[in-house]
């Protein structure tokens, strides 16, 4: 146990190259007992689908646009559709982009539906909560459609989220 009391957290943090605002809450020594919502809030929300092609091609998107909000200036989190379904009221406001086509995704399904879009989607909207789309009809269409989002969308988006975080209280 020695070597446990060695490694120096920040270090431990950096190893699994962590997004900065993670490092940041985690150098407080008893960040782990309290109420992360209002840090979350600041976040922009990635929601990739829980299958197994969803997990294996559409979560390394989304750390890709991930790492890419925070050269911007932004906070991020990737999370599953099924528990975004379970805490998305207590993040009514906070930008999100969908990462994965309607049949591995319930929140591209659910805007799938709404807007009536096909087997590929990119792009995003501001109606009452800013959400961006990104999917192919298979993971390596999702995957080039990914970059597309990142050269040609991201910068627009994320002024736009910036806007919007910057308003919350």
């Amino acid at each position: 146990m020695s070597k446990l009391n060695q490694v120096k957290r920040e270090e431990v943090l950096r190893f699994f190259n962590l997004p900065g605002f993670a490092i940041e809450m985690a150098k407080e020594e008893d960040y782990w007992k309290k109420d992360w919502t209002s840090d979350f809030a600041k976040c922009v929300f990635i929601i990739v689908g829980t299958y197994e092609g969803a997990e294996l091609f559409d979560r390394f998107a989304a750390y890709k646009i991930g790492f890419e909000l925070e050269k911007i200036g932004l906070r991020w989190m990737v999370m599953t559709d099924k528990y975004w379904e379970e805490v998305k009221d207590r993040y009514l406001k906070s930008p999100i982009i969908t990462i994965g086509g309607p049949v591995v995704n319930y929140l591209s399904l659910k805007l799938s539906q709404k807007k009536g879009l096909g087997k590929n989607a990119i792009g995003f909207e501001l109606t009452d909560r800013l959400i961006g789309f990104i999917w192919g009809e298979n993971a390596y269409e999702t995957l080039k459609l990914t970059k597309i989002f990142i050269q040609e969308y991201l910068e627009s988006y994320a002024k736009i989220a910036k806007d919007i975080i910057l308003r919350k209280p």
